[in-house]
């Protein structure tokens, strides 16, 4: 998700396929998560706020909106590794 929309606009994912890229990234990971306990709980406190953001996003997403995005991204180290 990170290099999605780091690569925004040059990665050829305009017109909402970049809300569409981040929103089947995202059920791709509840789908596959096998996670239990405070651990699933702790992640997906982390990742709910990212649903909003990214139904939100609008087709020619300003580069604040992305910022944003990517500074939730990056605490994902900071709060589980």
């Amino acid at each position: 998700m990170q290099g999605l929309t780091a690569g925004y606009p040059g990665n050829g994912l305009a017109g909402g396929l970049l809300r569409d890229s981040l929103q089947e990234r995202m059920a791709l990971i509840f789908e596959q998560c096998t996670m239990e306990g405070e651990a699933h709980e702790a992640l997906h406190e982390y990742l709910l706020p990212l649903i909003g953001i990214f139904r939100e996003l609008p087709d020619d997403p300003k580069r604040s909106q992305l910022d944003s995005i990517t500074a939730h991204l990056s605490r994902f180290d900071e709060q589980f590794r």
